[in-house]
C-alpha cells in the first residue's frame, strides 16, 4: 500500500510504497523572470537532501528555498 508524503510548511505532496520520505529540498526554478516556479525532490535522508540542496545551488537558474522535513499524510 502506498502512503502520501507531505512537506511540513508546503503543500507538496509525494507517494511512495516501499521507502519512507523523511525530508524535502524545496527551489524555485527562475528560467523564465515572469514565470517562477515553486518546486519539491522528496528525500529519504537528511544526507541524500543536503546533497541535492548543494546541487541545485550550482545551478544558475535554480534558487534553494530550505531544506524541510516530510510526514505521511494522516
Amino acid at each position: 500500500m502506498k502512503t502520501t508524503y507531505k512537506t511540513v510548511g508546503y503543500d507538496f505532496t509525494r507517494k511512495a510504497e516501499k521507502r519512507p520520505f523523511k525530508y524535502a529540498t524545496i527551489f524555485r526554478n527562475c528560467s523564465y523572470k515572469d514565470d517562477i516556479v515553486t518546486h519539491a525532490n522528496f528525500h529519504i535522508s537528511i544526507e541524500l537532501a543536503e546533497k541535492d540542496a548543494k546541487r541545485i545551488e550550482k545551478a544558475d537558474w535554480l534558487e534553494l528555498v530550505e531544506i524541510v522535513e516530510v510526514r505521511p499524510e494522516s
